[in-house]
């Protein structure tokens, strides 16, 4: 039964994993195909990315394009958690959230990045047991990690 119990509890994780790279508000448009760079802009793979966090937060939903219920905190019955990430000079990047529980990688979610100011977001089901320490990791292409957020199960 704990055998079978395994299984069903790493479908689940794949299958959350899969559906959690929900990436899409850009809060600046692209430049149209035609587009000008300004003289002296370096190309994308070229440019110094001085990537940032503008703010990050885990919360229960995303309204608005905005994280609602952020805390530290959340009752072990809370059953989907998000991790928000609103990132600054990163267009053309990937980041990854990296989900961890008890300091074991569950879910690892890249997230493109399409504008120079951008929203973007990951989901977590919290599966009933899973209470203790919680991080979500916000890594840089190069696996640099620029923002750790801990929240807790209770």
């Amino acid at each position: 039964m704990r055998a079978l119990n395994n299984v069903v509890i790493m479908a689940l994780l794949a299958l959350s994993t899969a559906l959690a790279a929900s990436a899409y508000a850009a809060d600046e448009p692209k430049a149209g195909a035609g587009a000008q760079a300004e003289p002296g802009a370096k190309a994308n793979e070229e440019r110094d990315n001085n990537i940032s966090i503008e703010s990050a937060a885990i919360g229960t939903a995303i309204v608005d394009r905005e994280v609602s219920g952020a805390a530290t905190s959340f009752p072990p019955d809370v059953g989907k958690l998000w991790c928000y990430t609103k990132i600054k000079n990163g267009n053309g990047t990937t980041i990854t959230h990296k989900w961890f529980y008890e300091d074991e990688l569950l879910a690892a979610v890249p997230l493109e990045i399409r504008s120079d100011l951008y929203r973007t977001r990951s989901s977590k089901r919290i599966l009933p047991g899973w209470s203790g320490p919680w991080r979500v990791e916000v890594a840089a292409e190069d696996g640099t990690t620029i923002k750790t957020l801990e929240f807790t199960i209770e």
